[in-house]
């Protein structure tokens, strides 16, 4: 039996879209704005590759990805390349179908970063 479990984990990186949303979001409290965070709204699970279940091969994909403005993943890149390229594929082709409702700042949608990780794990 296998299961292919999504997780996702919300991660501070220093890339410009991500200063630039935490001025805004800083200028948005000063000025007594407010940010509401995305949530998923449909999340399509991964299928576990053939290859690597008969293989026994496990592991999580970390994948990094920008939430657009109208809740879909954009810009979706694996950040762990030792992970075994079909449990990446397979993670990609799963997140990609991900939505999301879209983050606010002072009620108009913004884009923001994200860590998203898809643990494959076989049961024994």
């Amino acid at each position: 039996m296998c299961k292919a479990a999504c997780r996702e984990v919300y991660k501070v990186e220093c890339g410009a879209a991500l200063r630039r949303m935490a001025l805004q979001a800083r200028n948005a409290y000063a000025s007594g704005g407010e940010v509401q965070a995305p949530k998923i709204i449909a999340k399509i699970q991964p299928v576990y590759p053939a290859v690597a279940r008969t293989a026994g091969i496990q592991g999580t994909v970390i994948l990094h990805a920008v939430i657009g403005m109208e809740g879909n993943p954009l810009q979706l890149r694996v950040m762990n390349n030792q992970i075994d390229p079909e449990l990446s594929r397979a993670a990609v082709e799963a997140v990609s179908q991900w939505r999301y409702r879209p983050t606010l700042l002072n009620g108009q949608p913004i884009e923001v970063d994200t860590i998203i990780k898809v643990n494959f794990t076989l049961a024994e």
